[in-house]
């Protein structure tokens, strides 16, 4: 789906007719798509292995990072999705997360002390379900620098990916995140497949596993 394309409602229920054979999802730049709608595709293609929500134009189609989590309301536990097991990509922009560490106006204020963390923890414990992930993009494509995203520390909860042993690519290129030498060597030592970061501290530097 490009640029041109308005996602209505017919459209989400025309896909949805496919969602147990659909194997790939590339949106770029189509508008009208809300958080809701993609996590229903998560939720609902067991047979899922690559998702793209990008803007290639304007930047990344960030998504909000609670309505991402999918929490039932019932329970307060985290909703199944189908593709745990089957997704190997995922490029989205994970967003509105409130970050009370940036001293910075673009930063989402907390609506209660420790809402930006609880938040990240809910979002980390969803993406290390997501146990056949090989390539994880999280940057913002536009090239602008983003305040309002995950931090990727140990302190924020980052050690809940531990169930990612096939990830071969990190990129998280111009975020505000907190990656140091600790959480290098943690994802080093939890990820065997690891082959590089992109982005390290929002800058455009990679860390590459060293072989032999």
């Amino acid at each position: 789906m490009k640029a041109t394309v308005r996602i209505e409602r017919e459209t989400m229920n025309a896909l949805a007719m496919h969602y147990s054979t659909l194997g790939k999802l590339s949106i770029d730049g189509s508008y009208g798509l809300r958080t809701c709608d993609m996590v229903q595709v998560l939720r609902s293609c067991p047979h899922l292995h690559t998702l793209y929500y990008t803007d290639r134009c304007k930047g990344s189609s960030a998504v909000n990072g609670e309505a991402f989590i999918d929490l039932d309301p019932d329970t307060g536990l985290l909703k199944p999705w189908l593709c745990e097991g089957s997704l190997k990509v995922l490029m989205v922009m994970i967003a509105d997360i409130p970050r009370p560490d940036l001293e910075n106006k673009n930063a989402v204020v907390e609506a209660y002390p420790g809402q930006g963390r609880k938040i990240q923890s809910q979002v980390y414990n969803r993406l290390g379900r997501l146990t056949s992930l090989e390539t994880l993009w999280l940057e913002d494509i536009s090239g602008t620098y983003r305040y309002d995203c995950l931090e990727m520390s140990l302190a924020s909860g980052l050690d809940e990916l531990f169930g990612l042993k096939s990830l071969q690519e990190l990129n998280v290129e111009k975020m505000a995140t907190k990656i140091g030498i600790e959480e290098i060597q943690w994802m080093a030592e939890n990820w065997p497949k690891l082959r590089v970061i992109c982005g390290i501290d929002g800058d455009r530097k990679n860390w590459r596993r060293q072989i032999g």
